[in-house]
């Protein structure tokens, strides 16, 4: 329950921002953080989360988990995770390639900002 009261405040941080953390480097904690929130349903840290797997940051990067996360966000309707899914699929990164998925991601995100 601590992660969900802490994300329920509104400067719920960026992934790696060091708000969170004792260093700029320093990223066990927030990725600590992140997880705990996710596994709460919270979804900015869900979609934080898929951007520090889509990235490597402090975790392997791993494209499929980044997805994975994207996916549940956007069919909850953050914008920023539309956004995140469409360029996943734009690229091909963690699912084929496709660009109609890609727009159509892409424009929800932009209608639901």
């Amino acid at each position: 329950m601590v992660a969900w009261k802490f994300a329920q405040g509104s400067n719920w941080p960026a992934p790696g921002q060091s708000v969170l953390c004792g260093s700029e480097g320093d990223l066990e904690f927030p990725i600590r953080r992140y997880r705990l929130a996710a596994e709460q349903g919270v979804p900015q840290a869900m979609s934080n989360l898929g951007l520090m797997y889509n990235e490597g940051r402090g975790v392997p990067r791993n494209d499929t988990e980044a997805v994975r996360l994207f996916q549940q966000v956007a069919l909850r309707g953050l914008p920023e995770a539309m956004h995140n899914l469409g360029g996943r699929y734009w690229k091909g990164e963690g699912v084929g390639k496709d660009r109609v998925y890609a727009y159509a991601w892409l424009v929800l995100a932009a209608q639901n900002i």
